[in-house]
């Protein structure tokens, strides 16, 4: 639904709450049509995406291509870092991230927990999937950062989402 016609919708209802008399039938209310069109999109756009998703299953792709996306970028970030490990079994390291390395200054100290799925700079756990410095960890420990993505994440678990068709709000006035 575009701006403008949420925006006349809206300014229809304060024109209604001015001007009681303009007030007819309430099913007519602007409100009801944002919410009728809200789901016709809607029902036009779940099979799309799950169709999208079928497509992507059927690749061999097995993570959403956003987190593919970010995870790359991480690992193009990794050389300006260097992690130093604590304990080693229990997966939990320090991450120091310079400007450039020859510089030897470090910008930032992180502490990152492979286990817990954590890290102080708040990142990993608020996305859950790795950050940059859990993808230092990572390859410090030869493990695979695609380990560490939350279930949410896998093209399944979104296949099994959109796959869900919204059935059409029924018109009450009729």
């Amino acid at each position: 639904m575009s701006t403008s016609n949420m925006i006349e919708a809206s300014s229809r209802i304060k024109e209604l709450e001015y001007y009681p008399q303009l007030n007819d039938r309430t099913c007519h209310l602007p409100i009801t049509s944002i919410v009728k069109e809200t789901c016709f999109r809607l029902a036009e756009l779940f099979p799309k995406r799950a169709a999208s998703y079928v497509g992507q299953l059927q690749g061999g792709h097995v993570c959403c291509s956003i987190v593919l996306k970010q995870i790359n970028n991480g690992k193009a970030r990794v050389d300006c870092m260097v992690a130093v490990c604590h304990l080693c079994n229990d997966l939990w390291f320090r991450v120091m991230e310079f400007d450039r390395l020859d510089q030897g200054i470090a910008r930032g100290v992180y502490r990152v927990h492979l286990r817990n799925k954590t890290c102080n700079c708040g990142i990993f756990d608020a996305l859950h999937f790795p950050y940059v410095h859990a993808i230092v960890g990572c390859m410090n420990y030869c493990l695979d950062p695609m380990s560490f993505v939350n279930e949410v994440y896998k093209l399944e678990n979104l296949y099994n989402v959109w796959r869900h068709v919204l059935p059409l709000v029924p018109d009450e006035c009729k």
